[in-house]
């Protein structure tokens, strides 16, 4: 775990780096938490009070063949989170990640099919 942890850190690392490189602010934030929803809308919170004009992004995974299965891991926890952060008034916008069968991610001229 200790591993995961220092690649992580490793990434945003230089994730920060590239972005100020290129004249961009950027900070990053974490939190640790047995209830992924309690803590994400406490960073939202945090968030949106150092910042007030943020606005945050999801993705919904899109999958071709839905199963029940499918619809209770992967498509409720976006829409629960923007209904909590929309009723105190933290704006967010979901988009859609469409996987193809194999699990991959599908082509990019294939994402959006509205």
């Amino acid at each position: 775990m200790r591993q995961d942890g220092a690649l992580f850190s490793k990434v945003m690392r230089s994730t920060l780096l590239d972005c100020h490189e290129h004249g961009l602010a950027a900070k990053s934030y974490r939190s640790f938490g047995t209830e992924t929803l309690e803590e994400l809308t406490m960073l939202a919170e945090q968030i949106t009070h150092e910042h007030p004009s943020a606005i945050f992004f999801a993705s919904k995974l899109i999958v071709e063949h839905e199963s029940w299965l499918t619809r209770l891991l992967h498509n409720q926890t976006t829409l629960v989170m923007q209904r909590r952060l929309h009723l105190r008034g933290i704006p967010m916008i979901i988009l859609p990640m469409k996987l193809n069968l194999a699990g991959k991610l599908a082509p990019q001229g294939k994402v959006y099919r509205l």
